[in-house]
């Protein structure tokens, strides 16, 4: 018996077929996007709003079809890193869409810390990111010194201000797993709220010469000069490196 090739079919009609072919273009699509918003100015953490990126005008915004398949990705019980990353990108314009699914990301994708950071910094409801966050710190899910420092860049650049910041920042500075470069990033938050002055202060007399110590010095701009400056003469005779740097936050 011999099978003709030309003649057989897989019984899987033209339709799909179809279907499988769009849904394969617009992942092309998106990974495209992916790869010019990179390019361009993704990774630039401080870009000014007022300035377009340096690659020229901005991107066309996404169609309702490929909103809807970057969230269709979220669906699965086994989200893959690589998807994940892709709609965490493609949808920073469109984070309110897929604001149910920032516990996933959180949860789930801790080597992506950076993108959910610059992801939700787009969200409208900062309280909801918040929650996620803090949710996250008080359970049992192991957070490492990766996640930790972006989640201290998030509460410094626009968590402050939530119902959720004293938790959030008791909860990173005293994590288990917290280190002096994500306590540092605590410690050089410039505000006055939230136990930050006092995290401070025993660095700043201590006379210590470390990255706790200098960061602890930038967060004191928070201070009233008089305040700062009495606080930085400890500070300053920690070392020839303290002194540098006391002598510039002086005259700030």
């Amino acid at each position: 018996m011999s099978i003709n090739s030309a003649k057989t079919s897989s019984g899987k009609p033209d339709e799909f077929d179809s279907a499988d072919e769009d849904i394969n273009e617009l992942k092309k699509k998106l990974l495209q996007r992916r790869r010019e918003v990179i390019i361009s100015h993704y990774d630039e953490i401080d870009e000014p709003e007022d300035e377009t990126s340096e690659q020229g005008e901005d991107l066309p915004p996404l169609t309702e079809q490929e909103i809807e398949f970057a969230t269709s990705l979220l669906a699965s019980d086994h989200v893959t890193e690589e998807d994940a990353e892709l709609v965490l990108i493609v949808m920073k314009d469109h984070v309110n869409r897929i604001k149910g699914h920032l516990n996933l990301f959180a949860e789930r994708f801790p080597h992506l810390a950076k993108n959910f950071y610059l992801l939700c910094g787009e969200a409208d409801d900062k309280e909801h990111v918040a929650d996620v966050v803090r949710d996250l710190l008080v359970s049992d899910s192991f957070v490492g010194e990766y996640q930790l420092f972006w989640f201290g860049m998030m509460l410094d650049r626009y968590l402050l201000d939530t119902s959720k910041a004293k938790d959030i920042t008791s909860l990173l500075y005293d994590h288990a797993n917290a280190t002096d470069i994500t306590r540092a990033k605590i410690l050089e938050i410039q505000d006055n709220r939230f136990g930050l002055p006092e995290f401070r202060e025993g660095f700043l007399r201590e006379g210590r010469s470390d990255w706790l110590a200098w960061s602890s010095a930038v967060g004191s701009l928070a201070l009233g000069k008089d305040a700062r400056n009495y606080l930085l003469g400890y500070f300053k005779n920690g070392s020839v490196m303290n002194a540098l740097v006391a002598d510039i936050l002086e005259t700030m």
